[in-house]
């Protein structure tokens, strides 16, 4: 009998943790949804292989790089792995604390992330700037970026292009190199 009891304990707690996380992916979809209608700008993922063998080719030591909407850091956090300062842009305020608090649980020094609107980024001092956006918001910005990077400045798009610019560089057909 005491076994019956303990594994209807036990069946209620997995069932109310369940219901946990369906309410919490609920909500985060819920809150992905509204932010995209404010800000036209979905949050995804990059093909973190593709780019960890994209950036394993870029002279990174002591560069400044730059993630206009970083999302949850990842892309920073790989360029700070090799030797570059990385500094991420980020609106969405639940993106922007996990990058903070992924950061600090592994460890991470030399980054900075900014919970503004990429629009308004400081983007002068960088070496490499790095944009995952979808293709209107991308070339809404391009003027914004080519006038106010350095000129030496590399900028790096990932699955979609300017419409006004010839790449320099194009690896594996999914990422764009741009040169100022």
């Amino acid at each position: 009998m005491e076994i019956i009891y303990l594994f209807l304990v036990l069946l209620i707690i997995v069932s109310l943790c369940l219901i946990c996380i369906f309410l919490f992916s609920l909500i985060l979809l819920i809150f992905d949804i509204i932010w995209f209608f404010k800000t036209k700008v979905p949050f995804g993922r990059s093909n973190i292989k593709l780019v960890k063998e994209f950036l394993d080719g870029l002279d990174l030591e002591n560069k400044i790089f730059i993630d206009l909407g970083s999302g949850d850091g990842s892309i920073v956090f790989e360029a700070i792995k090799r030797g570059a300062k990385g500094i991420g842009y980020e609106i969405n305020p639940f993106l922007y604390y996990l990058s903070l608090i992924k950061g600090k649980i592994l460890g991470y020094e030399n980054y900075y992330f900014y919970k503004q609107d990429f629009r308004r980024a400081n983007i002068q001092d960088a070496d490499y700037i790095y944009l995952y956006l979808t293709p209107k918001v991308l070339n809404e910005i391009s003027e914004f970026i080519f006038n106010n990077c350095k000129n030496d400045c590399k900028i790096i798009t990932f699955d979609f292009r300017f419409y006004n610019k010839e790449p320099i560089e194009i690896f594996k057909n999914r990422i764009f190199v741009y040169k100022k």
